[in-house]
C-alpha cells in the first residue's frame, strides 16, 4: 500500500483504485497512522473528506477499509455502505429473476429518485438484474448506497465496468 492521498493527485502516484468518503464525527477521536516498509498512511480527518488509498493488487488496500474503517465506524453505531465487485456478485445471485428497481427498495425515497435520475437508470428500472451491464449494475450500486446516506461510503474499485 504506497500512499493515502487527500483530495489530491501526486506526480507519479498510481490511480485511485479504492476511494473511502468519510464524515469526520464517525471517526472522533481517531488517529489512523500505519507503518510498514511501504505500507504507509497518515491521515486526518476533516469535514466531508474523501481518501484515496492507492497500491499495487494485493498491498492490502481492501483489507484496509474492511478490516480497519468498516468495523471502526460500524462499531460507533454509524451506517456504513461498501461497493466492490464481492457485492456486484451478491446483488446478480441475491436479485436474480428481479427487477433492477427491487434492489431499491419497495418505495424509493427522494434521495434515491434523484440519484436514479441523475445516473440515468429511469429505464432500466423495469430490466431484470442479470440483464444489466456491469456499469449499469455498478451505477445501480452506487445508487443504493448514496441514497442510504451513510456515515462512510467505501468504494473498492467500484467504477470497473463504467464507460467515461
Amino acid at each position: 500500500l504506497a500512499a493515502l492521498a487527500s483530495g489530491h493527485h501526486r506526480p507519479g502516484a498510481r490511480s485511485c483504485a479504492t476511494l473511502a468518503t468519510v464524515d469526520p464525527a464517525a471517526l472522533r477521536g481517531t488517529r489512523l497512522s500505519l507503518t510498514n516498509g511501504s505500507f504507509a498512511i497518515r491521515a486526518s480527518t476533516r469535514e466531508g473528506g474523501a481518501y484515496c488509498v492507492v497500491g499495487p493488487n494485493g498491498g492490502g488496500k481492501s483489507t484496509l477499509l474492511r478490516g480497519v474503517l468498516r468495523p471502526l465506524v460500524e462499531s460507533q453505531g454509524e451506517r456504513v455502505e461498501l461497493v466492490s465487485f464481492e457485492n456486484h456478485r451478491a446483488m446478480l445471485r441475491d436479485f436474480r429473476g428481479k427487477h433492477a428497481a427491487r434492489v431499491l427498495g419497495r418505495r424509493l425515497s427522494d434521495a434515491a429518485k434523484f440519484l436514479v435520475v441523475r445516473f440515468g437508470l429511469y429505464l432500466l428500472l423495469g430490466r431484470k438484474v442479470e440483464h444489466l451491464s456491469t456499469g449499469e449494475i455498478r451505477k445501480l450500486m452506487l445508487v443504493r448506497a448514496l441514497a442510504e446516506r451513510p456515515r462512510l461510503l467505501l468504494l473498492d474499485n467500484a467504477l470497473d465496468g463504467l464507460d467515461a
